[in-house]
C-alpha cells in the first residue's frame, strides 16, 4: 500500500522499535499473553487433528484462493474452535497472571 520504498522501510524500522520498546516494557505480560496463545492453539489444533473439522491454514489459503470454499462448503465447527482457543486464551493468561 506503501509506494515509496525508502517510506515503506522507515515505517517498517519505526514499528520495529515501538514493537521493541513496548515488548521490554511490558515483558511479562508479553511472555505471558504470547505462551497463552501458542499453548490454546497447540492443545485445540491438537485435539482437532483426532476429532477433524479444523482445516488447516495452508488447506484453508489454498481453497479460497482457488474459488473451492465457499460460505455453503464451509466448515462451520470451525468457529467452534476458534471459540475454544479464546475461551482456553484468556483462561489461561489469567491464571498465569495470578
Amino acid at each position: 500500500m506503501v509506494g515509496n520504498v525508502i517510506v515503506y522501510y522507515l515505517l517498517v524500522i519505526v514499528c520495529g522499535v515501538i514493537g521493541f520498546a513496548l515488548t521490554f516494557k511490558f515483558e511479562s505480560h508479553v511472555i505471558i499473553v504470547s505462551t497463552a496463545f501458542m499453548g490454546s492453539y497447540g492443545i485445540i489444533r491438537g485435539i482437532s487433528m483426532y476429532a477433524g473439522g479444523f482445516p488447516s491454514e495452508q488447506e484453508l489459503h489454498a481453497l479460497t484462493s482457488s474459488g473451492a470454499m465457499k460460505w455453503e462448503n464451509f466448515p462451520k465447527l470451525f468457529y467452534l474452535y476458534l471459540a475454544s482457543i479464546v475461551v482456553l486464551f484468556v483462561g489461561s493468561a489469567m491464571f498465569q497472571m495470578r
